[in-house]
């Protein structure tokens, strides 16, 4: 009888790192674990910076990061940065239905963000989603976005808008698709910039495997 009930657990998780000076916002985020889908909402729809932050999700192991939701300072007043995301990263599974909303609809820019997702995984990164700065009055920049990196296995079906609607630009992007990887990256979307005000601009996309 117990398969038939969904177990949820919510409990606190201490910051890695010590939010931002007189920070109003909470010293811990709330994990919802489902038994399919974790979502983390850190200081969503607070008045202080999601900063120096570093997740590490599924590092080493051997199961999937899957059907995540990340939601990192959503409608919040203040910045998006130095944020560290490593999911799945040396894993032997996919890291795959990702939803990554970091500073949408925020007053201040999400910058100096590194995503490194699946990075030496031997399965796909797939499924993925990052919305970046959406309807940000400020770029998301300093972006450094590699996905699939040395992995034996495809980067596809990705979807990656950034600064979508926003005011200002999305620049100094460094995009490493399926860098080294033995296959393709493939069923790409990038959005970068559209409906802005301003351009998208010092970007370098690396969308497939480097050759020697």
């Amino acid at each position: 009888m117990a398969t038939f009930f969904q177990i949820t657990l919510s409990f606190q998780v201490k910051l890695l790192s010590r939010l931002a000076t007189n920070s109003i916002s909470p010293k811990y985020y709330r994990i919802v674990n489902t038994r399919m889908s974790p979502v983390i909402y850190p200081t969503s729809h607070s008045r202080s910076p999601v900063s120096n932050l570093t997740l590490r999700l599924g590092s080493h192991s051997r199961s999937p990061a899957s059907n995540l939701t990340l939601r990192l300072g959503s409608h919040s007043r203040s910045s998006v940065s130095n944020l560290t995301l490593r999911l799945g990263s040396h894993s032997r599974s996919p890291v795959s239905n990702l939803t990554l909303r970091l500073g949408s609809h925020s007053r201040n820019p999400a910058s100096n963000l590194t995503l490194r997702l699946g990075s030496h995984s031997r399965s796909p990164v797939s499924n993925l989603t990052l919305r970046l700065g959406s309807h940000s009055r400020s770029p998301a920049s300093n972006l450094t976005l590699r996905l699939g990196s040395h992995s034996r296995s495809p980067v596809s079906n990705l979807t990656l808008r950034l600064d979508s609607h926003s005011r200002s630009p999305a620049s100094n992007l460094t995009l490493g698709l399926g860098s080294h990887s033995r296959s393709p990256a493939s069923n790409l979307t990038l959005r970068l910039g559209s409906h802005s005000r301003s351009p998208a601009s010092d970007l370098t996309p690396r969308l497939y495997p480097l050759t020697a």
